[in-house]
């Protein structure tokens, strides 16, 4: 169903979009050589032209761009495909075929640049290390829920599945983890990769699922979470959607609600939004940019407010408002 004109939903994927450049491959002409001439044979592919935004191998891009299958060899069974390309200024080889992180090409998506997983990884750290992650409540069948609304393409998915794996899985009581990402644009014909980072995850971690799904939030109930991770939403225009959409993320978290925004200003908003849901709310200020401050006058960091909500017990000294911490 339609979402509403100019929705901040999607003027937020913007800013976001922009940290990672779509796959705009410059192939050669494919000149395969044996690297490893055994029974899972390796097969190195030509490294792709140096751009100045970081690209993805020459691999199949998004349904709405995606390459040619003729400019690859077939894979063979046990076959292992090696490509190598730039990204964030190094060299870096991607491995498909059995046991590899990708079973083929047409599965690729890109790695999240280090402009968004650095403080992506701080806000993580942050939250762990301050006790919000800790006592999370599980569903009946034992499966951690953690929910990614409006999320576009999440091209920091791989640093937040990591992360939930090592911190959650094998720990007493918890069967699984189930991510539920959405946005009110199918992402997955916009170049996002959904159906390849459902895949993906399933394959990398065990006790693992994605699905991700298109749901306008502001006709729709969120469905129920532990753990939800709202990034970015651009809340301050005037007579925007965002209060109904928010409250709604907040009332369905059954544990703990975390809230990202860019500038303090969209910050206050969420607190007062907080506020008026009946959610006592704490601002913490990401460890990143306390470390990395920008100049003034730069585009505002990504990430540099949290603000959390624990359904069912308000966080140490939160009242009904909010309380400014600055984690160490």
């Amino acid at each position: 169903q339609a979402a509403p004109a100019a929705s901040p939903q999607q003027l937020q994927r913007q800013p976001r979009a922009s940290v990672v450049a779509q796959p705009q491959a410059v192939v050669a002409q494919p000149q395969v050589t044996v690297a490893q001439p055994q029974a899972a044979t390796s097969i190195r592919l030509p490294a792709m032209a140096a751009q100045a935004q970081p690209v993805a191998p020459p691999v199949a891009a998004a349904a709405s761009s995606q390459m040619p299958e003729d400019w690859m060899p077939p894979m063979k069974p046990g076959q292992v495909l090696v490509a190598s390309f730039d990204f964030d200024g190094e060299r870096r080889e991607i491995r498909y075929g059995p046991g590899e992180e990708f079973e083929s090409p047409a599965d690729f998506f890109s790695p999240c640049h280090s402009e968004w997983r650095f403080p992506y990884e701080a806000m993580l750290e942050c939250l762990s290390t301050s006790g919000w992650l800790d006592d999370l409540p599980l569903d009946a069948q034992g499966i951690l829920r953690v929910a990614l609304p409006f999320c576009g393409s999440v091209q920091e998915l791989p640093v937040l599945v990591n992360f939930l794996a090592e911190r959650f899985l094998g720990r007493p009581g918890v069967r699984g983890i189930h991510i539920f990402g959405s946005d009110v644009q199918n992402w997955d014909v916009k170049g996002g990769y959904w159906r390849q980072k459902e895949k993906w995850v399933g394959r990398k971690h065990k006790g693992m699922t994605l699905q991700f799904r298109p749901v306008d939030l502001t006709r729709e109930a969120h469905p129920s979470s532990a753990l939800t991770f709202g990034i970015h939403p651009e809340c301050t225009a005037p007579d925007s959607p965002w209060p109904q959409i928010l409250t709604n993320i907040i009332q369905n978290t059954t544990g703990v609600c975390m809230i990202a925004t860019f500038k303090e200003g969209e910050m206050e908003v969420v607190c007062d939004i907080c506020q008026k849901a009946g959610a006592a709310c704490e601002v913490l200020e990401n460890p990143h940019w306390q470390q990395n401050p920008v100049p003034p006058g730069t585009q505002p960091p990504f990430l540099r407010f949290l603000v959390l909500v624990r359904r069912g017990v308000a966080p140490a000294g939160a009242g009904t408002g909010k309380m400014m911490a600055h984690a160490s």
